[in-house]
């Protein structure tokens, strides 16, 4: 099994957006989707699930359910591509609601690759609430922001017309969106897998305060408190 994702693998990836329609293309490269992109997440999920457990045993770690199909769901869009030029490991507890709670992520696209923590898509109810939350002990959040934001930055959609609350303007700053999430962008690069687990895991380990913090907010939402 390959031990690295390489400047072979954006290439593919940056290949395949160019064919991402062309069903023949892909079923002439699969051999090289298998070698350069699946084989190397796949290692990379192993490696990760015992790191993953360590920041919380209730995460899905077996690789298969960890990594994203190449594979577009079409049934519900008007974009008729066949295939992602994008790929990535999700890691996150495995409830039908997963998109509305904090999970951790790992992507590969054409241009670089990304990872972070965050809301895939939370509701306005779990924005809202975090933020009721967060305005109790508001230095308590922006001091476990302080680390992740020398590594991290901040993205989320931001509101039009944000609604009223009580929250320093530091906060605002950070938790005033419609979705909240930390990620870190890198150019494309070779990368030996032992080489990026050394980047990832103490930039994930960084980031399990913050997480802890979310998923304490969360059950307190889910309670009605």
């Amino acid at each position: 099994m390959p031990n690295s994702l390489s400047k072979k693998s954006f290439q593919f990836l940056a290949e395949l957006a160019k064919h991402t329609s062309d069903k023949d293309w892909f079923e002439g490269h699969k051999t090289e989707y298998k070698k350069y992109i699946y084989d190397p997440l796949y290692e990379l999920a192993e490696r990760l699930g015992p790191v993953m457990l360590a920041l919380d045993t209730g995460f899905e770690v077996t690789p298969r359910k960890v990594i994203s199909r190449i594979y577009k769901d079409t049934r519900f869009s008007h974009d008729r591509a066949l295939y992602k030029s994008n790929m990535w490991l999700t890691f996150k507890r495995p409830d039908k609601a997963w998109h509305d709670a904090p999970c951790f992520f790992f992507e590969i696209l054409p241009d670089g690759y990304r990872y972070g923590m965050g809301f895939y898509q939370a509701t306005s109810a779990t924005m809202n609430g975090i933020r009721r939350v967060i305005a109790e002990k508001p230095q308590e959040f922006l001091r476990l922001m302080a680390k992740p934001l020398k590594i991290y930055e901040v993205h989320g959609e931001l509101y039009k017309k944000p609604p009223k609350n009580e929250l320093p303007a530091a906060v605002n700053e950070l938790i005033l969106r419609r979705n909240f999430c930390l990620i870190c962008w890198r150019q494309p690069a070779a990368l030996p897998l032992d080489d990026l687990m050394g980047e990832l895991v103490p930039h994930y380990e960084c980031l399990r305060e913050l997480y802890l913090y979310l998923i304490r907010a969360k059950a307190r939402i889910a309670e009605g408190r």
